[in-house]
């Protein structure tokens, strides 16, 4: 879990599972992005695993998925929140990350 707002929150630095993923924001609208690596790519073109609009309504946001089955990932199981869309990652330090993952 967050302990803080962030731009992204390394879920597992190794291959595992994801069940379920919960994520706040303030008050930018954007991304929930999910990366198969150990850590944030850098801003740009990207290629997440899962993405999905939040959108905030001008003051804070929610987005839960529940994965069932569980989604793998082979590397790590990595978090981000980004202003722009699902292939541009515009990296905002205003998410909060919940995940349920083994």
């Amino acid at each position: 879990s967050s302990t803080a707002a962030a731009s992204n929150l390394v879920l597992k630095a190794s291959a595992g599972n994801l069940y379920g993923l919960t994520t706040t924001i303030g008050a930018t609208s954007g991304y929930l992005m999910l990366f198969d690596a150990t850590s944030l790519p850098s801003n740009g073109a990207v290629t997440p695993i899962y993405c999905a609009p939040i959108n905030s309504n001008g003051t804070n946001g929610f987005f839960a998925v529940a994965f069932n089955p569980p989604k793998r990932f082979g590397t790590g199981i990595t978090a981000g929140f980004s202003t722009t869309g699902c292939f541009s990652l515009t990296a905002s330090s205003t998410g909060n990350f919940f995940g349920d993952y083994q």
